[in-house]
This record gives structure tokens, C-alpha cells and sequence, in this order.
């Protein structure tokens, strides 16, 4: 509403402006301008300062008072037809009360905004705000389910490969492997939702496709021919070297060429570290060689993001 007013006290102020500009109007019509401008600059200034008084922009009115004295003393130069220019006149009483006022108004706003502030600062000394909830650490299925996103969002699927495996497949191929140990809960699920996502070279095990190089028997024995541990599930080949599950479901890095000691707690930081870090930058070495699973880049997820 205040916005309002403003608009239409200025498009008045400019309007009778025009009016009394114009060499071809009547005088009738010139009067009439020069009633146009008070009401417009009277609309235009009670609406800012309305808006100053309620936003505690206590500098405004400063500003509009001495916008105001200016207007009177052009409209005095103008030869406005009113009651002239003496004191006892409207426009006299406006010019002689304005610069009190205005002094007054400053003083005023700053008084009480100083005393506000103080009184804020008061009061937050004795009442400190609560401090921000701490964010909760994401959950290990949280997490895993940010890293399929992230694998969803940049790989493809694979156009000859059949649909995804349900459970009773992969459990009947886990007893064809003769596991020391069950396939661990990650697994099961990378199986299930994205092993036919096809990111960068690296290819991480899959179930469906017996002629595939990344079949999930073929690794297994490529691997066992290599002296693989039994404690050791393999599902990603990297150069003759293996990425492998252990039984509690965190990730090794083995190699039967060289001593590895590289390791990461779960599949998802696998998956950031190791899988969607080769794909963004596949000139780096795929294997860290830092000895806790921390990429070489020196940060524990890949330097980018991709919106939901």
C-alpha cells in the first residue's frame, strides 16, 4: 500500500511539473499543475516517511525534509499563486519549522537507536542464543545410498546386459564360490541396484553376464590363481590388482606384485574415493598409495558435485 502511494504522489508531483512546463496550456490548466505538485509531494513524502518510521530508518525523513524546503523554495521562484512567501504564509511556516524539525528528527532517531542497540546487547549477554544443532553424521545406508546416486547420475547402463540380479541369484551364486564368508550386505546391494553401470575403466563385478570380463566367477578365480587370501572376496580387477571385500564389509586393495596396505571402511567411500574419482580424472593413479584409502587429490570425496 505504501508502495502505492509513493507511485502515485510521484506520478502526480511529475505530472503537474509538466503541466506548469507546458507553453500551450491554459492558465486554467497551469493552476491546476501547480495544485497537482503539493498533493503528489505530500502523497510521496507521508508515504516515505511511514516507511522510514516503520523499517527504523531514522535518516529518511532527513533526506525528505530537505527535499520538501528545496520544493518550497523552487515553487517560490516559480511565482506559485498561494499565499506568497511570507512568513506568516503556509510555505513560510514550512521553511522557517523545517530545519528545527529536521535537527530534532536526527537527534531523536539516533538517541533511540543507540539505546536500542544497547539494550539488545544487554540482553544477549544475559541470554545467549541456543547454539546450532550439531548435523547428525550420515548413517552408513545414507551414505551408500549418496554414492549410487552419485554412480546413477554419471555412468550408463549397459544395453547388452539382461535386467539386474534379484536376491535368490546372487545367493545361489554365493554358494557356488565357496565363500569363507556370506557376501557382505553392500555387496548384495551394489549387485542388485548397479552393477550394470558402466563408470570410466573400471569395471566392478556383475552376475548376469557369464561372457562378461567383469563376471564375478572369472575374477574369482582369476584372482585365486594370482594367490589371493581366502579371506579376500575380489570384485574389481585394476591392472592384475584387486579390489576386494573382507568379511566385516570394508574394502582392500591387494596386489600380488607389490606390499599394499590401502584400505577404505565401506563400499561408499570406495565408490568416492576409488570408482568416481578414475572417471573424472583417469590420467591420476587409480590405486592411492597413502594408506588409509584417502584419494591423491588429498580430500576424501571427488572435487565435484552433482545436484539432486
Amino acid at each position: 500500500m505504501l508502495d502505492l502511494a509513493r507511485v502515485a504522489g510521484f506520478i502526480l508531483l511529475i505530472g503537474g511539473l509538466a503541466l506548469t512546463q507546458t507553453p500551450w496550456v491554459s492558465s486554467d490548466m497551469r493552476m491546476f499543475g501547480y495544485s497537482l505538485m503539493p498533493l503528489g509531494a505530500a502523497l510521496w513524502v507521508f508515504s516515505f516517511m511511514l516507511r522510514a518510521i516503520r523499517s527504523g530508518r531514522w535518516i529518511w525523513p532527513a533526506y525528505i525534509v530537505l527535499s520538501a524546503a528545496v520544493l518550497v523554495n523552487w515553487l517560490r521562484l516559480q511565482g506559485f499563486p498561494w499565499d506568497g512567501y511570507d512568513r506568516s504564509g503556509l510555505f513560510g511556516k514550512v521553511a522557517l519549522v523545517g530545519p528545527p524539525v529536521l535537527l530534532a528528527w536526527w537527534v531523536l532517531g539516533n538517541v533511540l537507536v543507540r539505546t536500542h542497540r544497547q539494550q539488545w546487547r544487554k540482553h544477549r549477554a544475559l541470554h545467549p542464543p541456543p547454539p546450532p544443532p550439531q548435523k547428525k553424521a550420515a548413517t552408513p545406508a545414507a551414505a551408500l545410498y549418496e554414492a549410487f546416486r552419485l554412480a546413477r547420475h554419471i555412468g550408463k547402463k549397459k544395453q547388452d546386459l539382461r535386467p539386474a540380479p534379484t536376491e535368490p541369484e546372487i545367493t545361489a551364486l554365493e554358494a557356488t564360490l565357496g565363500l569363507s564368508f556370506p557376501f557382505p550386505p553392500d555387496f548384495r546391494r551394489y549387485l542388485r541396484e548397479i552393477s550394470q553401470l558402466e563408470i570410466g575403466s573400471l569395471a566392478p563385478a556383475a552376475i548376469t553376464d557369464p561372457d562378461a570380463p567383469n563376471y564375478l566367477p572369472r575374477l574369482f578365480e582369476q584372482a585365486r590363481a594370482q594367490g589371493l587370501p581366502a579371506r579376500l572376496l575380489p570384485f574389481c580387477s585394476a591392472d592384475g590388482d584387486w579390489y576386494c571385500f573382507t568379511a566385516s564389509g570394508a574394502i582392500e586393495f591387494w596386489s600380488a606384485h607389490v606390499e599394499a596396505h590401502d584400505h577404505w571402511p565401506s563400499l561408499a567411500d570406495w565408490i568416492h574415493q576409488v570408482w568416481l574419482r578414475e572417471a573424472a580424472a583417469p590420467d591420476l593413479p587409480r590405486a592411492p598409495k597413502l594408506g588409509t584409502g584417502v584419494s591423491a587429490l588429498g580430500a576424501d570425496r571427488i572435487p565435484w558435485q552433482v545436484d539432486p
